[in-house]
């Protein structure tokens, strides 16, 4: 008896020292005391309903649901009515935790035994609607195919054909090291993004076949290679053509091909020999690519859409020239676009590297002689060959280097030579603003240059001059390509970056394509041991997105990394912190690694250790190199790790903000910081904090909170047009912030993303609009003088507004201004909407709205439509007045 008195004694102490870590949120000390206090009282109901309440806020479901359950058994053995609201509040967090892991069939159990209350409603309704979300989709994939085909993940540019690269200005490097060639695994493989001129899958071939020359090896290498533009894949396969023909050819014929390849992989116009070879190239792809059932060379795996496209832009390239892109205009670009480069725009470059090949120098001949006439000096051995006329005039030149020499050389250039025809796009020419002005801006010394920045010496030899750089890196490559081409398959992918990674990581990327030959997609990876983005990320989000989306590709392997570098706006980054803060709105380097899982390679970290402050020019220079970042620990985290819930919501809310009301920016100039994201990142974001172990009831409070239109919050929207690390961490005054503008958005967005998030919301009132109300909306705009310009920035959002909501010029200011209702009703008098799309042509933006918010604004009069900046924040098409007459067009449903 003494016993069971002391037992008892010690269990209440344990109880009152669990409760009193629990108010101080000590949840994990709290849950040890709950323990002690249940196995001393093992009949105890508080101390087990204590400890469903402790895993509760841990956010671990799963032991909520058992200790509710073992309390719930005990208390319903017992016949005392006092019992009983501790039995109601033990089912409504039972109820809770089944909900937000989605056991939905459990919380309609428990729910049927709660007594009628507003809190019972409340969840009732919230697992009414999750069941009914779900049950529309069944399968996830299906919504979730349908999303990215449907809802795009960046404001629009009002020019929707995306501009051409066809020159790389980087140094490249094998994205393969020794120590994923060291791993254990028969494959390796590697997701070029952004392939460009496919500089860096040509040094990756190099660097294969150098570490095989030291030992045998049987690998296998799978190399993907993305780009938005199928242009450019259209000129790899050309340059993979050229290649090959290499291997096959007598010697002169290859130096003739080798010649022809160098032109077109580093010139902008080329002797009409050269062009005639390049045509019997694209003859060869074209045939390979009309058999449509089989592989193309033996390696290249491209799906019949993308095929298509391919023979779209080298049937263009077969047609005569249009005039504004003959070989006399395209010297002129040159001329004129090379020398108004700004240095600081050309990214890393082989000075950075091990070695300048002699003749590369800026102040070399050759590069001399392309500031003088925008060409490539040939070979005098082939000029004698096949212009001697031109052999003469160059000799002249020489000789006497006379405007009137120069001048008969330039007029011979643009008779008979021909256009680098694969640098110009005429899908974007003939859309672009500022129509028919492809981008020359490269010199052909830099590119050679470039080429051999991390490549030995020895490879470079004696030999002098441009054009013969050209020839001995591509032999080279020849050369090493040939040994392992067995081993190889090179997958084509045109599509958006982040798009396709979210493909690969939920296998929605190759569900329509088929097996060629032995290339069959059903086997082909889908996580890499190595990820080149080279400097997409500055155009899409920086590293939140990459993050996001980028990481979870890397095998899980230590060797495995994922690179990128920045080109545009290298000089506004002073120290690599810096660079973080503005893009993940986190300060604290251990909170980056942790909420993303990565670390930086030792590479990585020893160039940050060298350059982090360093300025060239006033200017900072370390996000010139490329950073390469490594998967690090595993999801969820433990709970130590996580941020404290204020802080998290501080942060969430901070992402919130900066996507609705980014600060303002210049629409051009080297420190140009782009912000393109829409509000579907948002979502992206929540989903991933939950994998990383922050509760869902966390998650599902925030969202509750941002759908009431006003939000109480220690964030801002940014206040400078980079948050640096003071910025980011700091905690503002509680504020109240209204954000009922850009609620229509939301709460249409929230909706479509229910059914994928991987825990159950719930909501203290159903306010989302049920999926069949989500419509299809379009408005035309009419055209505006003068027209808008800048056109290719993602930097756009659709306004809808009331005319009594008074805009003076800077719609940024007035949004921040928190008087946004009329006076007549509590709904708000503008609507701006970051997720739609823009079709160039017709001038016309697509977008997704519920039909009650429509049928709102259609009810009124004096509603009118805008595209507005948001860089600028500055009109800059509209109004468009919606009461009239199919101003606003409605389409079908979302599913």
């Amino acid at each position: 008896m003494q016993n069971s008195t002391s037992d008892h004694s010690a269990s209440e102490k344990a109880l009152e020292r669990g409760r009193a870590l629990y108010k101080k949120g000590d949840l994990v000390e709290a849950k040890t005391s709950f323990k002690e206090a249940a196995r001393l009282s093992p009949k105890d109901a508080v101390s087990l309903s204590n400890l469903s309440a402790v895993e509760f806020e841990l956010g671990n479901y799963v032991g909520c649901s058992l200790f509710s359950q073992k309390a719930l058994h005990l208390l319903e053995g017992q016949e005392a009515q006092s019992n009983q609201p501790m039995q109601q509040k033990i089912r409504l967090r039972l109820a809770k935790a089944y909900l937000h892991s989605l056991k939905l069939h459990d919380a309609a159990s428990v729910v049927t035994k709660i007594d009628p209350s507003d809190a019972r409603s409340a969840i009732e309704l919230s697992l009414s609607q999750t069941q009914l979300s779900r049950k529309q989709f069944p399968d996830e994939n299906a919504l979730r195919s349908l999303i990215l085909d449907r809802i795009p993940r960046y404001r629009p540019a009002l020019q929707d054909e995306p501009e051409y690269f066809s020159v790389g200005h980087d140094a490249p490097e094998s994205i393969i090291t020794e120590s994923m060639f060291s791993s254990s695994d028969r494959d390796i493989a590697c997701l070029f993004c952004g392939i460009g001129d496919a500089r860096n899958l040509l040094l990756t071939l190099a660097f294969i076949n150098a570490v095989e020359k030291k030992k045998l090896s049987s690998k296998k290498f799978h190399f993907t290679i993305l780009d938005l533009k199928p242009a450019v894949l259209a000129r790899d396969l050309l340059l993979f053509q050229l290649l090959s023909d290499v291997a096959t050819e007598s010697e002169m014929e290859t130096q003739e091909t080798l010649v022809t390849l160098s032109y077109m992989f580093g010139a902008q116009v080329m002797p009409q020999w050269a062009f005639n070879r390049l045509q019997q190239s694209i003859n060869a792809v074209l045939s390979h690519l009309e058999k449509n059932d089989v592989d193309v060379m033996g390696i290249f795996y491209i799906p019949q859409t993308v095929r298509s496209q391919i023979r779209h832009h080298l049937q263009a390239w077969k047609r005569a020239p249009e005039p504004w892109y003959t070989a006399a205009r395209l010297r002129e670009l040159a001329l004129d676009q090379s020398s108004q480069r700004q240095t600081n725009e050309d990214g890393p470059s082989a000075e950075v590297g091990n070695t300048i090949p002699p003749g590369c120098e800026d102040s070399s001949p050759d590069a001399q002689a392309f500031r003088n006439m925008g060409v490539m000096l040939p070979h005098m051995e082939l000029l004698e060959k096949h212009e001697p006329r031109l052999a003469k005039l160059f000799v002249a030149y020489s000789k006497i280097p006379t405007n009137a020499a120069l001048q008969k050389v330039t007029l011979y250039l643009d008779k008979e030579w021909q256009p680098n025809v694969t640098l110009v796009d005429l899908d974007y020419e003939h859309k672009r603003e500022g129509k028919c002005r492809p981008l020359m801006d490269f010199r052909p010394h830099e590119v050679a240059r470039d080429l051999f920045g991390y490549l030995p010496l020895a490879i470079v030899g004696r030999t002098q001059g441009v054009l013969n750089h050209f020839i001995v890196f591509f032999k080279f490559i020849a050369n090493a390509l040939g040994p392992i081409q067995s081993r190889i398959t090179v997958e084509f992918v045109q599509g958006e970056m982040i798009d396709s990674f979210e493909r690969l990581h939920h296998g929605l990327l190759r569900t329509q394509h088929t097996k060629f030959d032995k290339l069959d997609p059903s086997t082909f990876p889908n996580k890499f041991d190595a990820i080149h983005m080279s400097n997409i990320p500055d155009y899409i989000g920086g590293p939140l997105t990459t993050f996001l989306h980028g990481l979870p590709l890397l095998r899980d392997k230590d060797s495995s990394e994922m690179t990128s570098y920045v080109i545009r706006n290298i000089p506004v980054w002073t120290t690599h912190d810096h660079f973080l803060a503005e893009y993940l709105l986190l300060g604290n380097r251990p909170q980056i690694y942790s909420n993303f899982g990565t670390i930086l390679s030792d590479k990585s970290k020893a160039t940050e250790n060298t350059l982090n402050g360093t300025l060239i020019d006033g200017g900072g220079c370390i996000m010139g190199l490329g950073f390469n970042w490594k998967r690090g620990h595993s999801f969820p985290l433990p709970w130590g790790k996580l941020m404290v819930r204020q802080e998290v919501k501080r942060w969430l809310y901070a992402h919130f903000l900066k996507l609705c009301l980014p600060f303002e920016r210049r629409k051009q100039g080297n420190d140009l910081v782009m912000a393109p994201l829409n509000m579907t990142t948002f979502f992206h974001l929540v989903t991933h904090l939950f994998k990383v172990g922050y509760p869902a009831h966390w998650l599902s409070e925030m969202l509750a909170q941002l759908c009431e239109g006003e939000i109480l919050t220690t964030a801002r929207a940014p206040s400078t047009l980079i948050s640096g690390v003071d910025q980011v961490q700091r905690v503002y005054s509680p504020q109240k912030i209204c954000i009922q503008p850009f609620m229509a958005e939301f709460m249409t967005l929230m909706a479509v993303w229910r059914p994928l998030f991987p825990f159950g919301l719930c909501l203290p009132r159903e306010i989302l609009p049920p999926l069949r109300a989500i419509k299809e909306y379009k408005i035309t705009f009419p055209p505006r003088y003068p027209p808008p310009t800048d056109l290719e920035r993602l930097h756009f959002v659709l306004v809808l507004k009331h005319t009594s909501y008074e805009v003076e010029q800077n719609l940024r200011k007035a949004l921040l201004d928190t008087a946004t209702y009329t006076t007549e009703t509590s709904e708000p008098c503008i609507h701006v909407i970051s997720t739609f799309r823009w079709d160039t042509a017709s001038s016309t933006a697509t977008f997704w709205l519920d039909e009650e918010t429509v049928g709102n604004i259609l009810a009124e009069c004096d509603w009118e439509a805008y595209i507005w900046r948001s860089d600028t924040w500055l009109v800059a098409l509209g109004p468009v007045f919606l009461e009239e007459e199919n101003a606003l067009v409605r389409g079908g449903s979302l599913i």
